[in-house]
């Protein structure tokens, strides 16, 4: 058996070498190629040619010059011209490999001379303690100064996360909408009316419905008792 599952099919060559074929024949020479791939050549016994073929040995005759002509002393030219390449390069392919094998193994049991060289530099000079003062540290400054406000929680979200939920809606939220949004509700520790915002996503879409514009452009959030109705925003 070949230790090459497959062979080489070059498209343009098997049609031209089988332009005058019928198709029956066409599907013996496929089959006896693979036989001969597969086993080294194709049989010579008549009855075992004949199964090699698909066909009764009575019908062998029809493929007798096919054979003849493509498969000389039992074996195809080409094909095993192929053959032997392949066998070549799995060779030269199996020596390279052993060689940089042994190579690597070498060269792990060598250490390299630069090593060498610093490992005996760093035990000829003993490190000195460093005499240089640390320069002290800043203190982290607030980040926001937006008024008083509570301490906000770890989860509370950023101007970046807001922009991102604002443009998400169905219509968007205007990013002047969502920082105002931002700035009011830093500026009260993240409170509403006194009460502590459980979800800010549905807090900025009620922020947004309730966003008052009027005609000299002046924007702020209308009060509670403000129309309901003078925004496309909601669910």
């Amino acid at each position: 058996m070949s230790d090459s599952p497959w062979f080489p099919f070059f498209a343009s060559d098997f049609l031209a070498g089988t332009s005058c074929m019928e198709p029956d024949e066409v599907g013996v020479y496929v089959r006896l190629m693979a036989i001969q791939w597969d086993k080294g050549q194709i049989p010579t016994d008549d009855r075992a040619l004949a199964r090699a073929c698909g066909c009764f040995p009575d019908e062998l005759d029809r493929y007798r010059q096919l054979i003849a002509d493509k498969f000389p002393g039992g074996r195809n030219p080409r094909l095993e011209h192929e053959r032997q390449k392949k066998e070549i390069r799995a060779a030269a392919g199996r020596e390279g490999g052993m060689r940089k094998a042994a190579n690597n193994q070498e060269a792990s049991k060598t250490p390299s001379k630069s090593l060498a060289n610093g490992l005996a530099n760093a035990k000829q000079t003993p490190s000195k303690p460093s005499s240089k003062k640390l320069a002290p540290q800043p203190q982290p400054q607030e980040e926001y100064t937006h008024g008083p406000r509570e301490e906000i929680a770890d989860d509370w979200p950023g101007i970046d996360a807001i922009q991102a939920v604002a443009k998400n809606q169905c219509p968007p939220i205007p990013p002047d909408i969502a920082r105002d949004y931002w700035e009011a509700r830093l500026s009260t520790g993240w409170r509403r009316n006194g009460s502590e915002i459980v979800n800010w996503h549905t807090d900025l879409i009620r922020f947004a419905r309730n966003y008052d514009t009027s005609r000299n452009g002046s924007k702020k959030p209308a009060g509670p008792k403000g129309p309901d109705t003078t925004s496309e925003y909601g669910f």
